[in-house]
């Protein structure tokens, strides 16, 4: 599977596989490029000049962060309880890329 990575000032490259990258490519998507994530504050602060872009992909990799650490420290405990397998996890975490995506 084809990856590719993105730099991101705050978490460092984030990875993404093919159908992530589909969506990110999509123009909808790319158009979060043009929109400041906080409005008209870099007036006031030069160096708030974030855009809904850059964010959608950090909110995305946060999301991933939070979900690796459940599994990693509760996972056995999910599986026993939800009788699922590590397959399941993977399908779970990529729903939950795609969410933010």
């Amino acid at each position: 599977m084809v990856k590719k990575q993105i730099r991101d000032i705050i978490y460092g490259f984030i990875e993404l596989d093919e159908q992530e990258l589909k969506i990110i490519d999509h123009p909808v998507f790319q158009r979060l490029r043009r929109i400041r994530q906080l409005a008209f504050t870099d007036m006031l602060y030069p160096g708030a000049c974030h855009t809904r872009f850059e964010h959608s992909l950090g909110v995305m990799q946060m999301a991933t962060y939070m979900y690796d650490h459940i599994v990693d420290k509760y996972g056995h405990t999910l599986k026993d309880a939800l009788r699922c397998d590590d397959t399941e996890f993977e399908k779970e975490r990529k729903k939950l890329r795609r969410l933010f995506d």
